[in-house]
């Protein structure tokens, strides 16, 4: 009787591994296969041109003529060219040019007064505009004064009293009133070798700024 009961539990221990192994196999997975990715494209970098922070655009010459509306001894501006001097006046250079001895009203200068060999007289006609209120009114050469500079940077009087009797002066424009315009003449005794490269130097004082205004004008007409 219990080799009976042996051997059954035997039969059922045998079984029960057997089923063990079959869940083993069941339970068993293959591992999940590796799935190559193609390497991504990798955009090639964009050149850019290098710039400087303190690079600045060459002006143009309009730009130019408006960042020195005064012009300077080097650079003066020209005829027909408007200067603004301050607030209340714009000059204009109307002609420039070299007048000989010999004219009208020579005779009652003194002789240091005329050219003297190597020197010539250069006689500049200057229109100013007044742009003050109609009914305010100033004089050209109140407040402003006109000279020569040389080629060599030497300074030469002007003055309305070397200008020929036949031509009017400075001198004589009276007061204009706001948006009138009045022309005269200044001359000046100069060094022949002095003219080229020269300029004529026109100065403001201007009372509201306390302070003068200079604009230059080439020597000569070109």
């Amino acid at each position: 009787m219990k080799r009976s009961a042996l051997a059954a539990l035997a039969v059922v221990g045998i079984a029960l591994t057997g089923c063990a192994a079959n869940n083993d196999d069941a339970v068993t997975t293959e591992p999940a296969a590796v799935t190559e990715q193609a390497p991504q494209a990798t955009a090639e970098p964009v050149e850019q041109e290098e710039t400087s922070l303190h690079e600045t655009p060459e002006p143009t010459a309009e730009e130019d003529m408006h960042a020195h509306p005064l012009g300077s001894r080097t650079e003066p501006l020209g005829v027909g060219e408007v200067a603004p001097l301050g607030a209340m006046w714009d000059v204009t250079l109307s002609a420039s040019e070299g007048v000989p001895a010999g004219q009208d009203g020579d005779e009652y200068l003194m002789e240091d007064e005329l050219p003297a060999e190597g020197e010539e007289r250069l006689i500049a006609t200057f229109e100013f505009t007044f742009l003050g209120q109609p009914d305010d009114a100033e004089a050209p050469q109140e407040f402003s004064m006109v000279t020569f500079v040389g080629e060599s940077g030497q300074t030469y009087e002007a003055g309305s009293y070397l200008v020929p009797e036949d031509r009017e002066d400075l001198s004589q424009v009276g007061d204009l009133y706001g948006g009138a315009s009045g022309a005269g003449d200044v001359a000046a005794i100069v060094p022949a070798d002095e003219v080229d490269g020269g300029a004529w130097r026109v100065e403001y004082y201007d009372p509201a700024a306390w302070e003068p205004i200079v604009a230059y004008f080439a020597s000569m007409e070109s």
